[in-house]
């Protein structure tokens, strides 16, 4: 039998439906690995760790500021939708950090993601 980290890095995987509001933070887990997905403006889906890079506090508490970044409540870290630190309190020099982000394909109205680096995304064992 596998473990769950073998499971998790081992495929493809539907986590939710399409139907997200542009700048809402969607919470799924997956093998229990805790997941965000949003959707932007332009209806661009990506989904990442739920976990900011300061201290892993669960960015799914957070906030959308200005439609445009993700903003963790703990101490005010904010990532753009590519997971790009984009503004740290107190600092106007931001560190090149970056949310861990989840390979995420869409297919039949279905958000499916993947933790494996070479894992091709192939619709034909889906049906």
């Amino acid at each position: 039998m596998k473990s769950i980290r073998e499971l998790s890095s081992d495929g493809w995987f539907a986590v939710s439906d399409t139907n997200i509001k542009p700048n809402e933070i969607k919470r799924v887990v997956l093998f229990e690995v805790p997941l965000i997905i949003l959707k932007d403006s332009n209806k661009n889906i990506s989904t990442f760790i739920d976990a900011c890079p300061h201290r892993g506090y669960p960015l799914s508490e957070g906030t959308i500021l200005n439609k445009k970044n993700l903003m963790c409540i703990y101490h005010g870290w904010c990532f753009n939708k590519r997971g790009e630190c984009t503004a740290l309190p107190g600092l106007d020099n931001i560190p090149r950090f970056k949310l861990k982000e989840v390979r995420t394909e869409i297919f039949d109205d279905m958000i499916w993601v993947s933790q494996s680096s070479n894992k091709e995304f192939d619709i034909t064992h889906k049906r």
